[in-house]
């Protein structure tokens, strides 16, 4: 006799729900919260998926795990990953943590070899005091490292302008020394 309620584990639910979205991006957008919540680990997502058999969804899927499992947590996050892949640039390391004087720092996008960060600044960094807190933690992270460049990339901007703003990481990737090369 079963004692309790009936549940499923977290990783399986994440993939079930993926897979019966209705779109391609509200699945990739189920699989990022689920991981930016921290309410499943990655890698069981990641070990899940690998054991589903049949999924209508594979492809999308297969690429938006991948992404979530290798740091990107918003569908912007995902949505920049393709665009650079894209683009041909090379694959950056995602929620690099680093410390400033105000504590952890997490970066969106890092790119070590070039010493390039890019922040995708979705809506919850326009509200309230948000602005002021991401431009007291970037600026300390500018003094801290004098050669990183930062860039800034608004969601609205990715999305009505992406081509502008790879653009100028890409230039920023191809004129940039390389990080501990002399300059």
């Amino acid at each position: 006799m079963e004692i309790g309620l009936r549940r499923t584990r977290a990783d399986l639910a994440v993939v079930r729900a993926a897979q019966w979205a209705s779109t391609d991006r509200q699945a990739a957008t189920i699989v990022a919260m689920a991981v930016q919540q921290r309410l499943v680990h990655p890698t069981a997502v990641l070990a899940r998926w690998e054991r589903t058999g049949y999924a209508h969804r594979r492809s999308v899927l297969d690429g938006v795990i991948a992404d979530v499992c290798n740091g990107a947590q918003s569908l912007s996050e995902l949505d920049f990953a393709a665009l650079c892949r894209r683009r041909g640039l090379p694959e950056p390391s995602r929620q690099v943590l680093r410390s400033g004087t105000h504590g952890r720092v997490y970066l969106d996008v890092f790119w070590d070899k070039f010493n390039l960060h890019v922040e995708i600044q979705g809506a919850q960094h326009f509200q309230g005091t948000a602005g002021i807190d991401d431009a007291l933690r970037f600026n300390d992270l500018a003094l801290g490292n004098r050669a990183m460049r930062s860039f800034q990339i608004p969601v609205l901007g990715l999305r009505v302008c992406p081509d502008k703003f790879l653009d100028q990481v890409a230039r920023a990737i191809h004129e940039q020394p390389r990080a501990g090369a002399a300059g």
